[in-house]
């Protein structure tokens, strides 16, 4: 039985044999059923990723566009920057970063750019999604900063109205978008006064040098103050306003102020006056500011605020004051010469200096000198009352209307 089984397997093998390697052998164009496509060599695979728009690795580079403005951030981190519609141009950069993921190369210089590094030689698009504005001198290509700028224009608004930019990327393949937000605004800023209007808002004062004065009313019966007001007018950003024509006129005033004029004169009408600024934002106004002199040995004040209003849709307002005073005083009298006589004269001449006029003379003895105060109430004239003869002095004295006195002893 053994032998027979040994038999029929050597004589099955020769046709195993035969079968096997007529299978091997053919010609036959059918695939394995279960390949699914042809191994890529190692060559084959180096070769790929020599590929300039291909990455290095098989893992994803991942791509960051951000957008900012050379607007100055607002204190308040819950408002936008704002630019006024007066200013008008944005400049925008669009910085594009390969933040995560595999190195990628440069299409136009075939140098590797790691994660973390700036992405050059990339196309971006700058497009306003929302608000007025256009867009202008964009640069080609992100520079080796991964940086690339537009300029946006800003259009003419009534009121406070929000911009939305997007900028976008195609990278290897893939979109990316940034986006940057703020508002273009209408007759914000600041009017800055005094000789401090160069400063930054905030630095400066809105009251200008106290004018004071100390005069003699018989002599001087007002004074005016003569006063230039420098100012500044800048937008929200603190850049200077150039052309604007600003218009002061006086918001109130207090105390003994009798007279107020700015020259010229506004097309508002009198009281008024409109200056235009000048390339660096700034212009003066002229101003006059009269007071009546108070009585002698007094005091009188006085303050006035102005109001500055440019002629924006939305106009810019600013306040500043000033104040005003005066002292009055007679200078003090004198009469001269203070001691004279008569000799062969009949007559003595004095000059009164000083004083507050009226004044009254007096003799001390009528009886040998008499006293008169001339038509000019600036001389005096002392006479003998008759040709008698007689020793010692006589007293001229010469009073004002505020009291003082002075006097000058005459002999014979």
């Amino acid at each position: 039985m053994l032998r027979s089984v040994r038999l029929l397997f050597f004589g099955l093998l020769p046709v195993l044999v035969l079968y096997l390697s007529g299978c091997g052998g053919s010609g036959s164009s059918t695939s394995d059923p279960l390949a699914t496509g042809t191994p890529v060599s190692s060559n084959q695979a180096d070769q790929t990723v020599t590929d300039p728009t291909m990455p290095v690795t098989a893992q994803d580079p991942v791509f960051s566009l951000e957008v900012s403005t050379d607007l100055k951030a607002s204190t308040d981190l819950s408002s936008l920057p704002q630019i006024d519609s007066d200013n008008g141009t944005v400049l925008l950069t669009a910085k594009l970063l390969n933040v995560a993921g595999g190195v990628f190369l440069d299409p136009s210089t075939n140098q590797r750019t790691e994660a973390g590094s700036p992405v050059p030689n990339q196309a971006v698009n700058f497009q306003v999604l929302a608000g007025p504005g256009a867009i202008s001198y964009v640069t080609p290509l992100t520079d080796r900063n991964g940086e690339a700028k537009a300029v946006l224009a800003t259009g003419t608004v009534r009121s406070t109205t929000n911009v939305i930019v997007d900028a976008s990327v195609t990278v290897d393949g893939k979109n990316y978008h940034g986006y940057t937000s703020f508002q273009v605004v209408r007759g914000t800023g600041v009017i800055m006064f005094t000789d401090l209007a160069g400063l930054k808002p905030g630095e400066q004062s809105s009251m200008l040098p106290p004018q004071t004065k100390n005069v003699d009313p018989t002599v001087t019966p007002a004074v005016s103050f003569l006063q230039l007001v420098p100012f500044k007018l800048t937008d929200a950003n603190g850049n200077p306003r150039a052309g604007v024509p600003v218009t002061l006129s006086v918001y109130n005033s207090t105390g003994d102020t009798s007279d107020i004029e700015l020259d010229p004169v506004a097309a508002a009408g009198p009281g008024s006056q409109t200056v235009t600024t000048d390339a660096a934002g700034m212009g003066i106004f002229n101003v006059s500011v009269t007071m009546l002199s108070p009585e002698l040995d007094s005091f009188t004040a006085g303050s006035v605020v102005f109001k500055a209003v440019t002629n924006d849709s939305n106009p810019i307002t600013g306040y500043v004051g000033g104040s005003y005073a005066l002292a009055s005083s007679a200078r003090p009298l004198t009469i001269t010469p203070s001691a004279a006589g008569f000799e062969t004269a009949t007559e003595l001449v004095f000059s009164v200096g000083g004083g507050a006029k009226p004044f009254t003379v007096t003799s001390s003895a009528p009886e040998r000198v008499t006293a008169a105060l001339g038509s000019d109430g600036a001389t005096i004239t002392a006479g003998l009352a008759d040709d008698s003869e007689w020793t010692g002095t006589v007293n001229i004295t010469v009073t004002d209307s505020a009291g003082q006195s002075a006097t000058a002893s005459v002999t014979r």
